[in-house]
């Protein structure tokens, strides 16, 4: 029953959908969970350019990445 007001109360009431801050980043430029998104989108992005050679959707590659990446980072 409220769902609909949700999306209404979104754009009315930003600031009631806004995250609390947090002041602890991930440092990812020497974790070594970053060198592992780097390397996994540079996979992903040969895996798109390679398609045709490979006959694969076009959304494999991007897909396979971006599911690798969402598991490693939690």
């Amino acid at each position: 029953m409220f769902a609909p007001f949700a999306g209404l109360t979104a754009l009315l009431a930003p600031s009631l959908s806004f995250a609390a801050e947090s002041t602890q980043w991930i440092d990812l430029t020497s974790h070594p969970v970053g060198y592992a998104a780097l390397s996994v989108f540079v996979l992903a992005s040969v895996l798109v350019m390679a398609e045709e050679l490979l006959h694969l959707p076009p959304v494999v590659g991007m897909l396979t990445g971006l599911g690798y990446l969402r598991f490693v980072s939690g």
